[in-house]
């Protein structure tokens, strides 16, 4: 299982599509003067044409950069994280648990009927709830909607046969509480399925 801190970054990291719905909101909202050069002439010219791509497309590039954590994570932890036997007693679909989380992702939106709304007071929210949601969820399970919309991973909420509940990634469908045998933990209550699919 991860340390603390780990545990939090993994949780935070799944609030991360918001930034991609601010970045579709700005590039929306700035169509007109959207453009694209980059010329060798000069140096000048070089750091211009690079500070206007970082201005466009920085939330893009955060969002690249936390997608990309989660899914070093994800693959550190099947590759060298120890792994447990499980015996499962139930199994059902978690994914439709994830309506509030869409429904945060979809806030920044909003700043197409008011574009007076800065990207700084969207990004400080963006922080401060990802960094209270990473603390509050890290020894619980979460939804992460990267793991889900990026990395393919179906969420399950499982039931041992000692009756505790955990939250189960898995990248292929789960029908029968058979199909799981082994796991690798994340967190305290947070599963990825690692038994061979037959």
């Amino acid at each position: 299982m991860y340390s603390p801190l780990i545990r939090v970054i993994l949780a935070m990291t799944g609030l991360s599509p918001v930034l991609i719905s601010l970045y579709v909101v700005n590039l929306i909202n700035n169509y007109r003067g959207l453009h694209f050069s980059f010329q060798i002439r000069s140096f000048s010219q070089v750091n211009n044409d690079l500070v206007n791509l970082l201005e466009t497309h920085y939330l893009l590039l955060i969002f690249i950069f936390l997608f990309l954590v989660t899914r070093w994570l994800v693959r550190y932890a099947i590759r060298r994280l120890s792994v447990g036997r499980i015996q499962l007693k139930s199994i059902k679909p978690g994914d439709t648990n994830f309506v509030p989380l869409l429904f945060s992702a979809m806030m920044p939106f909003y700043k197409l009927y008011n574009q007076n709304f800065a990207d700084m007071i969207y990004i400080g929210g963006f922080l401060i709830t990802s960094v209270l949601y990473g603390i509050t969820m890290k020894s619980s399970f979460h939804f992460n909607l990267v793991l889900k919309l990026f990395l393919g991973y179906s969420h399950y909420e499982v039931a041992t046969t000692g009756e505790v509940t955990y939250l189960m990634l898995s990248r292929y469908k789960l029908v029968n509480k058979n199909q799981v045998s082994e796991y690798i933990s994340l967190t305290d209550y947070m599963l990825i399925n690692t038994t061979k699919k037959t």
